[in-house]
């Protein structure tokens, strides 16, 4: 791995490559971060929005009172539970209904009910199954239901999420028992208690209305009457006072805890919200903020952006929306984050066309108004749920998560030991974590995970990567994107990619069952492939045509690495070799092939020698220069497939003619040779023997193959932090450090900017200059050059320009986003290299 540090010339905030993906043949380069950036989804909310579901009704116009699985006549709070469930406190009936799921249609029925036997019965008690006057509810993340029974002065527990309809209980507290109700002012009793909730660390924290305060037990009770460790809102455990200082409590209803820590309560008849920068450990504590009023010792009302009549609500969404329910101005209000200032002024207002208007039911009873609106809930993915008793409903604001759209991409830059893992996947606009599984089971059992990615929240595909290392060389793995957000997980089909072999067999007689190459016999006509031999991504395809009944063509493994084929002396025929690229399916030059014609025939006569180079154009190559080797001992060929390496023919055997391709140390990078025999006319050879470009590159600096260590694409011999790959790309020397590094960074016209030269010879490269938000991605290709071509924009905005003429030119390529867009504020680019 490498790592290098830039600075920006125009900015002080400092470049640096966080990682080199290494894989064989590809160098990746990652640039630039800006500021910051929010990568989760959260819901738009608008003024008088309406809302899309309903619950509790039939429709949004209705008003049913007549209590039943799908009519609530006076929900007053909802909450959501670990594994998707609705629960709604029915205050008017004494009940509370659970749904499996959050609905997504209007006029759902709920699936159970508790609190009472049945959906229908509306009479109150007093007993571990009965209840009276309900309000707050909370699930806690292990499985428990937290009910608060107002009218019964206690809060209830379930141990678990009740599965059928009247199931009691299994604790009480604020009572000693399930037949006790009465109103107490102590650290085991309460008066009224209206607002719950659990946090992460285990804390039960209960809003005790009518006692003005709000009690805190350090964990949820296992034992019915247990008593509270500390109170807010009050000095001791055992007073009741009501005030507007910091400390102090004027029926308090709603409560619920930010992500950071912060713990909110809305302090109904003071008229405002309280904001704790944390949650207390010691009684009397302070408010730090407050919001509804602009400083504490104040508790009037009002109907603005900043003002409340009896707040009742708060609820946060997970990306920090803060809800607060406006009972007696019948609206929600919606602050895109939590405030950090005293009376700090709503965003949003919801039940109500502005902020000034506090009509019931403002334009009639719709999708958009409102009356009394009730403690809401937000849903994982940002939907928000607003329940009110005096219009018995729930609303449910917002546009369900959709789970996220996955493609397994086929795998890149395989090499015996690793590989680069391909998908698109779309998050659906909801934040969405990634990762592969991959396995040589063809059903991905006992599969390995690679690290999760969180790949943001964008409404569109974006290409996800994952680089294997540590593989089993010769093996076929099988692999699968999988993909989940809020809405769920989707699962990428199976594909699978062979990892090849190490190297040649370097003669040591080891047969093709042995051996390192996977070979079989190939067929007199058709076409036999062999996969990323020698450390190479190709496959070798050879095929034959026009041979007698009893012409052959063979793969033998001893005593070293032949293929061989030809046709029998009385005939004719054609046997061709070529190397393919398993990326893109395109051949390979050659070169250092040991090529032998045998040919026991004395007055063979081969006049054309030669090979086909880049342009298709044949290159003649003389008889004796040392391409093409002959020997004039006879081969025969047996009628029953041996082979026979001797003079002496067997009876049945004939006499050949064979080409014979040795591929023993010799590191390949593809070829394609034609033997063409005729008995009594002349014949030909063609064999591929082009040298790449990158081969070029490196004998012009290191010397013909076999090349040195120092040679490698990821070898830096002058120790300038530039890689031989790079090296190649930029058209720079690899034994002469470079200062200052080809690639430099500057903001142009507000964008970020990528300068860098290109090397117009490096004709066999790929290069690809890459944006994202985040240093893991996703990665948003900007703009390429193929074979060495001119870059070219891939996203319609992004600047591209090259300059100059001859061996080098400078490429400049801006990115896609103003570093002053607040939608990216964090930005990096980097470039990647292919050959």
């Amino acid at each position: 791995m490498s790592r290098h540090g830039f600075r920006v010339p125009v900015n002080p905030l400092m470049i640096f490559l966080p990682s080199f993906l290494r894989c064989r043949g590809a160098f990746l380069l990652a640039l630039i971060p800006f500021l910051t950036l929010s990568v989760r989804a959260q819901q738009t909310f608008s003024n008088f929005q309406a809302a899309s579901v309903v619950v509790g009704q039939t429709d949004f116009t209705s008003q049913d009172t007549t209590a039943s699985p799908s009519v609530t006549p006076g929900p007053s709070e909802v909450a959501l539970g670990p594994a998707g469930q609705m629960a709604v406190s029915d205050q008017s009936v004494g009940r509370v209904l659970i749904w499996n799921t959050v609905p997504t249609t209007n006029g759902v029925p709920a699936d159970l009910v508790i609190g009472k036997p049945d959906f229908v019965t509306t009479s109150s008690g007093v007993t571990s199954s009965l209840m009276s006057s309900c309000e707050g509810v909370v699930f806690t993340s292990d499985g428990k239901l937290i009910v608060c029974d107002y009218g019964n002065n206690r809060v209830l527990i379930w141990n678990t999420v009740p599965t059928s309809s009247g199931q009691a209980a299994n604790v009480v507290i604020g009572q000693s028992d399930f037949v006790s109700n009465g109103a107490g002012v102590a650290a085991d009793k309460m008066a009224g208690p209206r607002g719950v909730l659990v946090t992460p660390s285990g804390q039960l924290i209960v809003t005790d209305y009518n006692n003005n305060r709000v009690l805190i037990f350090n964990s949820i009770p296992t034992t019915s009457g247990a008593s509270a460790d500390l109170v807010i809102g009050q000095g001791t455990l055992g007073t009741a006072t009501f005030g507007s200082g910091a400390d102090q409590m004027f029926s308090p209803v709603g409560c619920a805890l930010a992500s950071d820590g912060k713990l909110l309560i809305a302090d109904s008849s003071n008229n405002r919200v309280l904001i704790f920068n944390s949650v207390p450990t010691a009684n009397d504590a302070s408010a730090d903020l407050v919001i509804g009023q602009t400083a504490f010792g104040s508790g009037g009302s009002g109907t603005t952006s900043s003002t409340f009549i009896n707040p009742i609500g708060v609820a946060l969404s997970p990306t920090g929306q803060l809800s607060v329910s406006d009972f007696g101005n019948n609206r929600v209000l919606i602050f895109n984050s939590v405030p950090t200032a005293d009376g700090a002024a709503a965003d949003v207002v919801l039940g109500q066309p502005d902020f000034v208007s506090n009509t019931a039911f403002n334009g009639g009873t719709t999708a958009s108004s409102m009356q009394s609106a009730f403690p809401s809930a937000f849903t994982a993915d940002g939907r928000l749920l607003v329940p009110g008793r005096d219009m018995s409903r729930v609303m449910i604001f917002g546009t369900p998560a959709v789970v996220p759209s996955v493609t397994t991409l086929a795998a890149t830059a395989v090499v015996p030991t690793g590989g680069l893992l391909n998908s698109s996947v779309n998050p659906n606009g909801f934040s969405t974590d990634v990762h592969f599984d991959y396995s040589t089971d063809p059903g991905l059992a006992g599969a390995t995970s690679t690290s999760t990615q969180n790949i943001g929240n964008g409404p569109s595909a974006v290409s996800v990567n994952a680089a294997l290392t540590g593989l089993a060389p010769k093996t076929t793995y099988y692999f699968r994107v999988i993909a989940t957000n809020v809405a769920g997980t989707t699962t990428g089909s199976i594909l699978s990619f062979y990892t090849g072999v190490l190297g040649w067999d370097s003669g040591n007689g080891a047969s093709a069952s042995g051996g390192t190459l996977d070979a079989s016999l190939i067929p007199t006509t058709g076409t036999q492939t062999f996969t990323d031999v020698n450390g190479q991504s190709f496959y070798v395809v050879v095929t034959t045509s026009n041979l007698n009944a009893d012409g052959t063509a063979s793969y033998f493994g001893d005593p070293g690495w032949w293929f061989e084929g030809g046709g029998p002396s009385s005939g004719y025929g054609s046997v061709t070799f070529q190397f393919f690229n398993s990326l893109n399916n395109q051949p390979y030059a050659v070169s250092g092939i040991d090529l032998r014609l045998l040919d026991a025939e004395v007055n063979e006569r081969f006049r054309d020698f030669g090979y086909w180079d880049a342009n298709n154009n044949f290159v003649s190559v003389g008889y004796g220069t040392g391409l093409l080797t002959f020997s004039n001992t006879p081969i025969y060929h047996a009628t029953d497939n041996s082979y026979e390496n001797n003079a002496a023919a067997e009876p049945g055997d004939q006499e050949g003619k064979w080409i014979e391709l040795n591929l023993s140390n010799i590191a390949v990078t593809g070829f394609t040779l034609e033997a063409h025999r005729q008995t009594a006319s002349a014949g030909s050879v063609i064999m591929g023997d082009i040298i790449s470009p990158w081969a070029a590159w490196r004998t012009q600096y290191f010397g013909p193959a076999p090349f040195p260590a120092s040679a490698d694409d990821f070898a830096d011999p002058d120790g300038d932090g530039v890689t031989n790959v790079l090296e190649y790309f930029y058209g720079t020397d690899p034994t002469v450090p470079d200062s200052p590094n080809p690639l430099q960074m500057t903001l142009v016209a507000n964008r970020v900017t990528l300068t860098f030269p290109r090397n117009t010879a490096a004709t066999d490269t790929t290069a690809t200059v890459q944006g994202a938000d985040a240093a893991g991605g996703p990665w948003t290709d900007l703009a390429r050059s193929v074979n060495g071509a001119p870059f070219t924009a891939l996203v319609a905005g992004v600047p591209v320009s090259e300059s100059g003429s001859g061996a080098i030119v400078s490429v400049t390529v801006g990115d896609e986003f103003l570093i002053t867009d607040p939608g990216h504020a964090m930005r990096y680019l980097r470039l990647q290299v292919v050959h």
